[in-house]
């Protein structure tokens, strides 16, 4: 495997449906660093009428890319759907490298993430306890040291190598009989994996990134997080697809901090970064039982929808 000499060198995939997001600003990072391997994946749209938005956002995109690169393309003709494009959109693309950047369309990174990303890559490639990367700083939490380790995967802009993503099986952890091998040893922790488990089986969700999450879980494989944020989403709002519980991003970027790898950070021995920061996004032990109950909720509205209508 050979490492990374400059950040440039490292291939990056753009994710795309029928809106711009934040790709503009995006492609003005690239183009900075004049990224030498892009890869453009888009599903393909819901409807005729949407067919030209969609077709619109792929030959706007392209129009993006004005510096010598290499770019490669797959472009679906039907609509996958969230999971499914995403999901055969990084296969794909760790089909053609051994590692590289994964970004979605509302995803925007600023300068840093591109070298810390490198950084990341080249030093924990052979440490197979590690599957991803993350430029998103998820909790507004000092973590003490320049990066940590965390078993919750955070896909708002991230990396990874060929050998951790291929092969994975997106519609596993949707199976009604999926068990974890490993379960967290900590109540808070396991209140969330169940939720999220909750989710996927009762199919409230279409989710790739909680699918992938678990299957990192099963094999203790963790994400590294900086204590930056180096990621602004844009998808919040009402045009978001799946954000739109917030009006904006509250997590700003970071620009001025310095992120060097250190030997001596054991993923094993992750600090209590996730654990503070469920207790926070689910205001307590309290909000994290009610999400590991919410497979039922389904169940739950279909009866009222069902005692409604006999009334």
């Amino acid at each position: 495997m050979i490492k990374f000499k400059n950040e440039n060198e490292v291939p990056v995939l753009i994710l795309s449906f029928n809106r711009l997001g934040g790709m503009q600003d995006t492609f003005n990072i690239l183009r900075e660093i004049k990224v030498k391997y892009i890869y453009l994946a888009s599903d393909g749209a819901r409807s005729e009428s949407e067919s030209f938005d969609v077709d619109a956002i792929r030959s706007k995109v392209e129009s993006f890319i004005d510096w010598p690169c290499e770019v490669k393309t797959m472009y679906q003709k039907e609509n996958l759907g969230c999971k499914r494009a995403v999901h055969t959109a990084v296969q794909w693309f760790f089909s053609e490298v051994d590692a590289g950047i994964v970004l979605e369309d509302d995803c925007v990174p600023n300068k840093r993430f591109f070298s810390y990303c490198r950084n990341m890559l080249n030093n924990y490639r052979s440490d197979l306890r590690v599957a991803t990367i993350s430029g998103r700083k998820h909790f507004d939490l000092d973590m003490h040291q320049d990066y940590s380790f965390c078993s919750r995967f955070f896909c708002w802009g991230w990396a990874s190598w060929s050998d951790r993503i291929l092969g994975l099986d997106v519609e596993l952890p949707y199976k009604s009989n999926f068990k974890l091998l490993n379960t967290p040893s900590g109540i808070v922790e396991r209140l969330y994996v169940q939720g999220v488990l909750g989710l996927l089986s009762s199919r409230q969700v279409n989710s790739w990134a909680y699918s992938y999450e678990m299957l990192f879980r099963n094999k203790h494989q963790y994400c590294i997080i900086p204590n930056g944020n180096l990621i602004r989403n844009v998808g919040f709002g009402t045009d978001g697809t799946h954000s739109n519980t917030w009006t904006h991003d509250p997590m700003v970027y970071e620009e001025a901090i310095s992120i060097a790898f250190n030997p001596a950070y054991d993923p094993v021995e992750y600090d209590k970064y996730l654990h503070t920061g469920l207790l926070s996004e689910y205001r307590g032990r309290v909000g994290l039982l009610v999400f590991s109950q919410i497979k039922y909720l389904k169940t739950i509205r279909l009866l009222v929808k069902r005692l409604i209508r006999r009334g």
